[in-house]
């Protein structure tokens, strides 16, 4: 699952995360990017006894499942984020309260570090804007403008299906060895009756 997420955030745009779903036009269902769930939009869906659409069914999903997206974007292993358990800790308090006060009590420090501290965040985010564009527009120019636009969400689909086959696979696999290790000592006859090649004879 570390290597589907990994091209979950390759294939998805900034929105597409911080919505946490995808929609698939080829296939008509809206994709769950944290968990792969499915919801078909020729469904409708109950929830605490109300019906909704499958759209507002994988919302309802992600904030049952998954709190909400900041607070599963911001759970995320450092390899993904690359924030220090303190900065977690910071986004955590700056996500959940507005007031520099409140929030510089919390931090234990001053409201003006915490604007300090706010000022520079909106600096890394031009910086991280900026190295964005500069990403893509290479992709752009070595891909002779190829755009994945349009195919993320059947991508992702691909993908989820491809993994279902291979857990698929590798409990039909466990099931054979299992069958294999209790049929080991049976007998020929034995083995044909139990699958119906042979019938028993009547006396």
């Amino acid at each position: 699952m570390e290597g589907f997420f990994e091209k979950i955030i390759d294939m998805c745009t900034v929105e597409d995360l911080m919505r946490g779903y995808i929609y698939d036009e080829a296939h008509r269902i809206y994709i769950c990017l944290y968990c792969g769930d499915t919801y078909d939009e020729d469904l409708i869906y109950n929830h605490d006894d109300k019906l909704c659409s499958a759209r507002r069914a994988v919302e309802i999903h992600i904030s049952e499942a998954h709190k909400s997206s900041f607070d599963f974007l911001v759970g995320l292993e450092k390899k993904y984020t690359g924030l220090t358990d303190r900065q977690v800790e910071i986004f955590n308090i700056l996500y959940n309260e507005n007031d520099n006060g409140i929030i510089a009590e919390k931090m234990e420090t001053t409201p003006a570090t915490v604007r300090s501290y706010k000022f520079k965040m909106r600096e890394k985010l031009r910086q991280a804007k900026i190295y964005s564009a500069l990403f893509y527009l290479i992709n752009e120019q070595n891909t002779k403008n190829l755009s994945m636009e349009g195919k993320r969400g059947t991508a992702i689909y691909e993908e989820l299906q491809s993994l279902k086959e291979d857990i698929d696979e590798e409990e039909d696999n466990k099931e054979e060895e299992l069958l294999s290790d209790k049929l080991k000592d049976v007998d020929l006859n034995t083995m044909n009756l139990l699958v119906g090649k042979i019938r028993p004879e009547v006396k």
